[in-house]
């Protein structure tokens, strides 16, 4: 009867063993390292549980690149009244570089102690420290002996997926971590891992299957959370990446790299203050981490705030390698260059932009734009050209900007620049005829549209300077027919300019009936106008 007793006890110690470093192994086999690390932690003052914390906590490290951390606590449980058959395996996955035959010495003595011969725990163990030393072969034909001892232990399965990820064999993994879901439907870890290789593979219908199954388990889980947030990230979900990313970050799991990520989801999702709100939570104590300045940045861009914009996007430029620098930076600050009046600086960032992505051509515009306010017509003619000739989100003003830039170029070559070079005459003819051949495309594009007509007379005029011709009265006068239709008030000044022209055009002819007729239409738009008043007179007194 005591020795029922007694046995009875220890099962139960060792079923509540099992139970708690179980719990930690959750976190361990899905990567939840901060969680694991501090669960393990709090295990090690138990001196019950102390020696297979110490392996577990020793792997945590080893899997985070910290091997002397790791080495402390499998020395930890080495040390132990009784050292541990699993820490032997975990130390000797640190030697196999330096030292191999101490590494195999250490295997056999995990393999040999006694309490552990049965468990296929060791077993999964040593398959992790062959497979940290590249000796695949060895590791599986570990696993196949734990299976021998416990078919149903779903480390197994677990650790046969990650080294096929090793070896770059994700359908056969995400084969294993399906085997584990089958002999336990409740293991979290093996859904997490089998749906980040469909994340990976680009298949996120199936894997997002796969999370909502484990959501089903455990609605919060935060590794689950984290990559239901990328996929959704990766596929311009932004909301619902928002949404996820959200709930993450209230774990301990979350990084500066996580929030860093959800402050650009809210970016790409148009809620730039919010945004700007998340980086100034963390900018303060991480001054050493780009990331954060270059969206913060964006965000002071997108919400106007340029001063601020430009003076975090320098900052930003002055603590990167210039490697680092892509062509969204150069754009951001291009334009915020541009909205603060700097536009000579405008327009080399927007060409350090251009060169960056490659040669694309989406900046031709917005450089043509620059060059405008800078009045060099000539610079913004050949930059709208450009822009033009790419085929791609063209509008109406980008074809009259062009060929007014060309017409502006051309009337500014006088003739004592001509005087001095006389090649510069077929330059203005050739700048006036191009002016005119894209306000004629203009008119071919928007037929019922005015613009193209009224800048195409101007040209015309210009070409016919005494009017002999009548080069520009087609244009004025259906710049006349258009404006008429509409009775547009707020085009008199177009108005007056065709009427004018029209009117001296038939005066020229001796024509004064036509002539009378548009002169008067002048002055019932502005009856002070001088300039009709006289013609008016003049004709009268010819009788």
């Amino acid at each position: 009867m005591k020795f029922l007793k007694v046995f009875t006890i220890l099962v139960f110690i060792s079923v509540s063993v099992f139970a708690q470093i179980g719990q930690g192994l959750v976190y361990l086999n899905s990567e939840m390292y901060t969680t694991g690390k501090n669960y393990y932690q709090k295990l090690i003052g138990d001196a019950t549980l102390r020696p297979e914390a110490c392996y577990y906590l020793g792997e945590i490290y080893r899997l985070t690149d910290k091997p002397d951390s790791a080495d402390i606590y499998y020395e930890m449980g080495l040390k132990q009244e009784s050292p541990n058959a699993l820490c032997m395996a975990g130390k000797s996955s640190l030697l196999w570089i330096k030292d191999a035959a101490q590494a195999n010495e250490l295997i056999k003595k995990a393999l040999s102690t006694k309490e552990y011969k049965k468990n296929p725990a060791v077993y999964v163990a040593v398959a992790k420290s062959f497979a940290s030393g590249r000796l695949y072969a060895k590791a599986f034909e570990a696993l196949n002996t734990a299976k021998d001892l416990n078919r149903n232990y779903t480390d197994i399965y677990l650790t046969e997926g990650n080294i096929l990820m090793l070896q770059e064999k994700p359908g056969d993994a995400a084969a294993k971590f399906e085997s584990a879901t089958s002999f336990d439907p409740s293991c979290k870890a093996a859904y997490f891992l089998e749906a980040r290789i469909y994340y990976r593979g680009k298949m996120n219908s199936q894997a997002i299957e796969i999370l909502n199954k484990l959501q089903a388990i455990d609605a919060k889980f935060p590794p689950a959370l984290k990559l239901l947030g990328d996929i959704y990230y990766e596929m311009g979900k932004y909301a619902k990446a928002i949404e996820y990313y959200g709930e993450y970050l209230n774990t301990e799991e979350a990084e500066l790299t996580d929030r860093v990520r959800y402050a650009n989801a809210l970016h790409f999702n148009k809620e730039y203050q919010r945004s700007i709100d998340e980086v100034k939570k963390v900018l303060p104590s991480n001054q050493n981490k780009p990331a954060l300045k270059r969206i913060l940045a964006y965000n002071l861009d997108e919400t106007a705030d340029y001063k601020n914009g430009i003076q975090t996007i320098r900052d930003f430029f002055n603590s990167v390698d210039k490697s680092e620098i892509i062509a969204t930076d150069y754009r951001h600050y291009a334009f915020m260059l541009q909205k603060d009046n700097q536009d000579s600086l405008a327009v080399v960032n927007f060409l350090k932009a251009i060169e960056a992505s490659g040669g694309s051509m989406v900046f031709y515009k917005e450089i043509a734009t620059s060059y405008d306010k800078m009045k060099r017509y000539e610079e913004a003619a050949k930059y709208y050209e450009l822009h033009v000739k790419t085929g791609k989100n063209i509008v109406a003003a980008d074809l009259l900007y062009w060929g007014r830039d060309c017409y502006f170029t051309a009337g500014a070559i006088d003739s004592t620049a001509i005087a001095a070079d006389s090649t510069l005459a077929i330059k203005k003819l050739a700048l006036y005829t191009k002016a005119d051949s894209v306000f004629g495309d203009f008119t071919t594009r928007y037929p019922e549209h005015y613009l193209g007509y009224f800048w195409r007379a101007r040209v015309n005029a210009v070409l016919d300077p005494e009017t002999v011709l009548g080069l520009a009265k087609p244009y004025y006068e259906k710049v006349v027919e258009i404006l008429e239709k509409t009775n547009n008030a707020e085009r008199k000044k177009e108005m007056v300019e065709s009427y004018q022209y029209l009117g001296y055009y038939y005066f020229l002819k001796e024509d004064n009936v036509n002539s009378l007729v548009y002169f008067e239409k002048i002055l019932s738009l502005d009856p002070e106008n001088t300039v009709a008043k006289q013609a008016i007179e003049g004709m009268k007194k010819k009788g």
